[in-house]
């Protein structure tokens, strides 16, 4: 048991700094292969974190989640989803140096959308009484395609 009880601001934000090291990992990662393994299971940990967000921050707040942070949410779920996604598909380059090399420059793009979009929901729920910035948002949405 924590000596200092946790507020539930605080448990919201320790899971997106989380979600915000893991992304930062798989960035710096990415280009080797021997670490793809690890970069899965990050990627799959972290898939699984996000779908839970949102329940979480109802059930420690005790009202749902904001539209705006809402939002930001589910997109964070589709982005590990095809940050996962493409991980798995690099197994297949594995032998290819070159191709790999290629292929991971490619999926970079995602643990890079992936951190930004901790960053802006991290950023939200230190502004509670601010609206999220949309446009960011928007922003990182079309430069990854997960509309």
């Amino acid at each position: 048991m924590w000596l200092v009880p946790h507020t539930p601001q605080s448990k919201v934000l320790h899971r997106l700094f989380q979600h915000e090291r893991h992304a930062f990992l798989i960035k710096e990662d990415i280009l080797k292969p021997r670490l793809l393994g690890e970069n899965l299971s990050i990627a799959y940990n972290a898939l699984h974190e996000s779908q839970d967000d949102a329940v979480l921050y109802a059930h420690w707040f005790g009202h749902p989640v904001p539209p705006g942070v809402a939002t930001a949410m589910v997109f964070q779920v589709r982005i590990w989803d095809r940050l996962y996604h493409h991980l798995n598909q690099l197994r297949d380059d594995v032998n290819n140096p070159d191709l790999f090399t290629k292929t991971a420059e490619s999926v970079r793009c995602y643990a890079i959308g992936a951190g930004d979009l901790a960053r802006f929901l991290i950023d939200a729920i230190n502004h509670p009484l601010q609206r999220p910035d949309e446009a960011r948002l928007r922003r990182i949405v079309r430069e990854l395609d997960v509309l």
